[in-house]
């Protein structure tokens, strides 16, 4: 349920000259789930090269035809499709998983920040829609990757046919391409994890009536500029909340691919300065 938790902490006698709530970062069980799941489509894939390889006869083009090849492919696809179906329910085990974990991150956050224990207030409805939208978003994302390693796998494969390529080689092709499409799938999956947290970090901020963040760079290796000139600086979650802060970015922290950036909450006073 909504709540006020700058006002809490007014009540509570808090008049320190800030106070920020430490930023929240997925731990490392949480992506590693989500990357199992991601894994389960690239794996078909690679488990029905063997089937693929056996209809792959470049030397034999009267017993086998590129439309056995590409029944074949088809087929495979459509079993990977029909998984895919099923994956949105493990999604969903997934992602109330991590809202658990990242619910208790919050409170302990809060709690470490303010002394207030927000535990009895977090609901549920708060995060439902984020939630929703990711598990929507990452079952969309599992089924392209499968899409994509077909196309990719029948474009090996028929490449192969017309230039006559030995059959090692054509195998030696899809068993690269078909790993690519699983290290791809692990990749997304860390990513996606920080989106779910950016999405439940801004949920639970707004459901607290917090209406400002500070930008946190994650440090990566290669960031973008942009985002490294944004480090430490006061935002508004909406341009129509109260100064001070700088009106929202075009882009959240931890929204864009492969960024690592996130929201660090801060509480403002009635007057619109720091607690």
């Amino acid at each position: 349920m909504p709540y006020d938790l700058a006002a809490m902490a007014q009540r509570k006698g808090i008049r320190r000259a800030q106070v920020k709530l430490r930023p929240i970062k997925p731990r490392p069980g949480i992506a590693a789930d989500l990357a199992a799941i991601y894994a389960v489509l690239p794996q078909m894939w690679w488990e029905a090269i063997d089937r693929i390889m056996a209809q792959y006869a470049p030397v034999k083009p009267i017993t086998d035809s590129p439309e056995d090849l590409a029944r074949t492919i088809e087929l495979v696809y459509l079993e990977t499709m029909a998984a895919g179906a099923k994956i949105m329910s493990r999604l969903r085990v997934w992602s109330r998983k991590a809202e658990k974990i990242f619910r208790e991150q919050w409170r302990e956050g809060v709690l470490a920040a303010t002394s207030i224990d927000v535990g009895t207030m977090l609901g549920e409805a708060a995060v439902a829609e984020p939630i929703e939208a990711v598990v929507a978003r990452n079952a969309n994302l599992i089924t392209a990757i499968s899409a994509d390693t077909k196309a990719k796998v029948s474009d090996i494969v028929f490449r192969g046919v017309q230039a006559r390529t030995p059959t090692r080689e054509v195998e030696r092709q899809l068993r690269e391409q078909v790993g690519f499409s699983k290290d791809r799938a692990w990749r997304v999956a860390g990513d996606q994890t920080t989106k779910l947290y950016s999405a439940l970090d801004q949920a639970r901020q707004e459901e607290a009536g917090i209406d400002h963040f500070v930008w946190v760079h994650s440090r990566k290796a290669h960031p973008r500029p942009e985002h490294v000139v944004r480090n430490q600086i006061l935002y508004k979650w909406r341009k129509t909340a109260p100064d001070p802060g700088r009106d929202p970015p075009g882009d959240m922290p931890g929204y864009l691919p492969f960024c690592g950036c996130t929201a660090q909450a801060v509480l403002l006073g009635m007057d619109g300065k720091p607690l």
